[in-house]
């Protein structure tokens, strides 16, 4: 997932084939999420306790629903800054 990142920030100073460099970008980035998402809901479920089991699967679910939120809330605020402070 990282990598993807990485790819995507390094695509924006590129002048031909950003685009096809962004594309490569995402699929690397939607490949980790997809070998991350399952895996931690997994490992959280196997180091419950008896009787744990549904308080220790609801904390990844309340994770996977609150940080997509707050990740673009984050995003939005610094290019209202970023436009404020005309940083581009």
């Amino acid at each position: 997932m990282i990598t993807g990142v990485i790819m995507v920030i390094l695509a924006v100073d590129l002048s031909e084939g950003g685009i096809i460099f962004t594309v490569i970008s995402q699929l690397f980035t939607g490949f980790g999420i997809g070998l991350a998402q399952p895996t931690t809901g997994a490992i959280a479920l196997q180091q419950a306790k008896s009787g744990e089991e549904g308080e220790i699967s609801t904390s990844p679910l309340l994770i996977n629903a609150f940080s997509p939120g707050l990740s673009i809330g984050i995003g939005g605020a610094l290019i209202g800054v970023s436009q404020l402070l005309n940083l581009g």
